[in-house]
């Protein structure tokens, strides 16, 4: 096992996302927020009874479930603690009492219902960061190699991260009769094609409302949010859940993300025109006018992943249809579809049908990696 975790670590590092174009954002205040609590213990004194974290999860849990019982965002008590004030606790907890990251867990959620995606973006980079510069000391602490505690609040994360996305406004109200979230678009979708049509265009429409600014911070935060948590998987999590014995994976929050960033994409490209899709010249069956397409685009301008792999996919489709006898298109599908996995889940799948590490470099064309300078 240690083999073949060395092994799935080397080819982590070949396969590593390297893109300019994802930027990782970081709140102003993310020197004061990781400052040591002491030179003696640095992420402060762990306890279970931290009388000071009970407090901040029971007004999370009040606040959570008022919403939900209340629809507090449309009537709000002003006697009642807001998201705001979540965050203050959290920051005061952090700052002067106790590095713990179910508190830096509760404090992304409550940035995101304040701040939206960026927060949320700024927020996991947080919790990266305080992962590469105290893994050793930060709580909860890993006690007689029981990895269960450390586990809890990426546990946390992996389960709640889905549940506010999909229920956040989209479309920046916050009107619930007129909000449009993730959960709305796939309610919409379940009801059929026409209603997913409908949906989906409605939603375009309000985003066609949002300034550019707001559609370039939603996306460029997406992208943080993603590559933060591929980060922490390849750094941290994947030999955390295997040590505690818990599946930590972000891969449905991971997904998620990058299904929404296709939706802000053409909004967030639209002045750009980074490649289109042509009809064939000389096409004369109406059939293969509509199913036979090219694509007009340059290399030097495609500015982001997303992009890159849609005109993949697209000219995939081309083989697919008028290459059939070729391998390379099924191959090209089969490696699309790898895409919707982690890494580790791919790598994992991979060394599952053979013994022999020296097949999975030969089969991804990494044989003779070292000797290419391409």
């Amino acid at each position: 096992m240690q083999f073949l975790k060395q092994m799935i670590f080397y080819m982590m590092e070949i396969f590593m996302l390297r893109n300019d174009d994802f930027k990782i954002l970081h709140f102003n205040n993310s020197e004061d927020l990781l400052a040591p609590i002491s030179s003696e213990n640095p992420c402060g004194v762990y306890s279970k009874r931290n009388q000071l974290i009970i407090n901040l999860k029971d007004s999370r849990n009040s606040l959570a479930s008022a919403e939900i019982e209340d629809e507090l965002w449309s009537k709000k008590d002003k006697d009642k603690l807001g998201w705001d004030d979540i965050s203050k606790l959290c920051e005061d907890i952090i700052i002067n009492n106790i590095k713990d990251l179910q508190v830096f867990s509760y404090y992304a959620e409550s940035k995101f219902h304040t701040d939206g995606f960026p927060g949320l973006a700024k927020s996991m980079s947080l919790i990266l960061s305080l992962c590469q510069n105290y893994w050793q000391e930060v709580n909860p602490p890993i006690i007689d190699e029981d990895y269960s505690l450390r586990a809890a609040p990426f546990l946390w994360l992996k389960l709640n991260l889905p549940i506010i996305i999909k229920n956040y406004s989209l479309n920046s109200s916050n009107d619930p009769e007129s909000a449009l979230s993730w959960y709305w678009l796939e309610t919409q979708s379940s009801l059929g094609t026409e209603f997913a049509a409908k949906a989906k265009n409605k939603l375009s429409f309000e985003l066609d409302s949002l300034s550019s600014n707001t559609i370039n911070e939603i996306f460029e935060s997406l992208q943080s949010i993603i590559l933060v948590l591929k980060m922490l998987e390849e750094e941290f999590i994947i030999e955390l859940a295997e040590l505690a014995d818990e599946d930590l994976s972000f891969y449905d929050v991971i997904t998620l993300c990058e299904n929404i960033i296709t939706v802000f994409e053409s909004k967030y490209n639209k002045d750009k025109n980074i490649f289109r899709e042509e009809p064939l010249l000389n096409v004369t069956s109406e059939n293969e006018k509509s199913n036979n397409l090219a694509i007009n685009f340059d290399s030097n301008h495609v500015n982001s992943v997303e992009q890159a792999y849609k005109v993949i996919e697209a000219a995939n489709k081309f083989l697919l249809m008028n290459d059939p006898h070729s391998p390379s298109p099924y191959l090209i599908r089969r490696g699309l579809d790898w895409r919707k996995k982690s890494l580790y889940e791919v790598l994992m799948e991979l060394f599952s049908t053979t013994s022999n590490p020296q097949e999975i470099f030969t089969l991804l064309g990494l044989s003779h990696l070292d000797n290419k300078n391409e």
